[in-house]
């Protein structure tokens, strides 16, 4: 079994986390780094968009501000997500890694480890297969209220949300899984009045593993399972190690740099094909 890199749980701000992600995809891609696997929170809340998005158009700053969240871009793609009352992993890897040369077939490889997980926590969870229309309505510019392929779903429901960096055959999925649910919150950061029409709308699309499990889940719960599951469809020994003092530097830079800037977070990349 090949070894990876496990980076301990830690909370930080928005920036913070997107920089770390990239620093880490970067010295993959440099030769620099095993494949590595993370898992993180957010401190404040954050909403976070895809790179893709436009901001304008589907996020309101000053909802935000008032709430006291965060607002980044990704470096991966996909679509708005309030990073609240859930778990975050990011995982970097190459396709010489044997999880798939296309989008599809990595999302489909790593999701059956997401799966295995789950359902040691006694989550029955399922891949959504077969061709699901986006673009439905507005709540769609919302990463969990739109269900496309390769998506993991709990009766019909969306539990977790993923998207993917893909360069010169190195990869950085992002994922997020829902703990808590709260459309209300949700309507509100995305500048919208939370209506009891809205709120049930989000409800019939969005679950949370409180909602599945009835209880409360705890972040360590979480993680263990994940990683074996991770462990066995990669076929990777994911060691605890820490970020190396120059992917530290990376982050700072990236943080200082682009993260926190307007010019990175305000205006979205074309999509070239």
């Amino acid at each position: 079994m090949k070894q990876g890199r496990l980076i301990p749980w830690f909370k930080a701000d928005a920036a913070t986390q997107m920089a770390v992600d990239e620093a880490l995809f970067l010295s993959y891609r440099e030769g620099e780094a095993l494949p590595t696997l993370r898992f993180y929170g957010w401190d404040p809340p954050a909403i976070s968009i895809g790179r893709f998005q436009r901001f304008t158009a589907e996020v309101n700053a000053a909802s935000c501000r008032r709430l006291s969240v965060d607002l980044v871009r990704r470096p991966t793609g996909g679509r708005a997500v309030l990073h609240e009352a859930e778990l975050a992993y990011a995982l970097i890897f190459g396709e010489e890694d044997g999880l798939g040369r296309t989008v599809c077939e990595t999302y489909s490889r790593i999701a059956q480890g997401l799966l295995a997980g789950l359902r040691e926590l006694g989550i029955a969870a399922a891949l959504q297969s077969g061709r699901v229309e986006e673009g439905r309505d507005w709540l769609d510019v919302a990463c969990f209220a739109a269900v496309s392929r390769q998506e993991i779903l709990v009766n019909g429901k969306k539990l977790l949300g993923s998207a993917q960096l893909r360069q010169g055959g190195s990869v950085l999925q992002h994922g997020s899984l829902l703990t808590e649910f709260d459309p209300a919150r949700l309507l509100m950061a995305l500048g919208r009045v939370p209506t009891p029409a809205l709120c049930a709308a989000l409800a019939a699309r969005i679950t949370s593993c409180r909602a599945v499990l009835g209880r409360r889940v705890e972040t360590e719960e979480l993680i263990p399972p994940w990683v074996r599951g991770l462990s066995r469809v990669m076929g990777v020994d994911f060691v605890p190690g820490n970020l190396t003092p120059r992917e530290w530097q990376m982050v700072k830079q990236l943080r200082e740099t682009k993260y926190t800037t307007a010019r990175w977070n305000e205006r979205a990349e074309v999509k070239t094909m």
